[in-house]
């Protein structure tokens, strides 16, 4: 299992994935500078990415393999992608979801209201309309000292 920063070429499998289980693809291949992938024997398995809203992040595109579920996948993946936005400087990472928000807080998340996030996060497809209003927020500091 290798987890590592996604190409061009990872793209159309990617999409593949999040479309598999319905997930949003709207401005994946702009924030595709901050999208990994997960690849077990050489398959494409698994992805996560951020959309930089600085200081801050939001989590997107948190996707396994329906076949390979059950495995500690997601929460590698997040934990590898929340590894990567502290190196990155990132201060609050937060995530939008109707369906993980068990992951989330065993992920260290804490469920906070919309009207709470930063004012920068609205820019993102996410917020915009991709995910529905029924979506909750979730946030984890990762810099405190930002």
């Amino acid at each position: 299992m290798i987890i590592r920063k996604a190409t061009d070429a990872d793209m159309p499998a990617v999409i593949s994935l999040l479309e598999e289980i319905s997930l949003q693809i709207d401005g994946i291949a702009e924030h595709r500078d901050h999208l990994y992938i997960l690849e077990v024997q050489g398959a494409i398995i698994g992805a996560v990415g951020y959309e930089a809203y600085p200081p801050d992040a939001l989590l997107r595109s948190l996707v396994v393999a329906p076949s390979v579920r059950g495995n500690g996948y997601g929460r590698q993946l997040i934990s590898h992608i929340l590894e990567q936005a502290r190196i990155d400087g990132v201060r609050d990472a937060y995530a939008l979801t109707t369906t993980i928000p068990d992951l989330l807080c065993r992920s260290g998340f804490d469920e906070i209201s919309r009207s709470d996030a930063p004012e920068a996060l609205s820019a993102s497809e996410e917020f915009r309309g991709a995910c529905p209003v029924s979506a909750r927020l979730f946030r984890i500091p990762i810099n405190s000292a930002k």
